[in-house]
């Protein structure tokens, strides 16, 4: 698997947890733990998925369909039909 560039990945992870945090009212820590170890994360690690290519706001719409449907590939920007 090639991995996206940590810096890149940082910035993106920083701005998604804070969108969590700001809009379910969870603590810091338990917002990075919900992004962190999420599919939608995994998905964004990995370059192959382009996924980087997403803006904040795009990933986080991927990360809250998949914490309503448990996967993020059904967000409307992933799905391949």
């Amino acid at each position: 698997m090639k991995k996206v560039p940590q810096g890149l990945l940082y910035y993106l992870d920083k701005n998604i947890i804070n969108r969590i945090i700001d809009k379910y009212n969870m603590s810091q820590m338990e917002a990075t733990i919900a992004f962190l170890s999420s599919k939608t994360h995994d998905l964004l690690e990995d370059a192959q998925y382009t996924l980087i290519q997403f803006t904040d706001e795009e990933i986080f719409g991927a990360w809250e369909v998949e914490q309503i449907t448990g996967n993020p590939r059904n967000y409307i920007y992933l799905r391949s039909d």
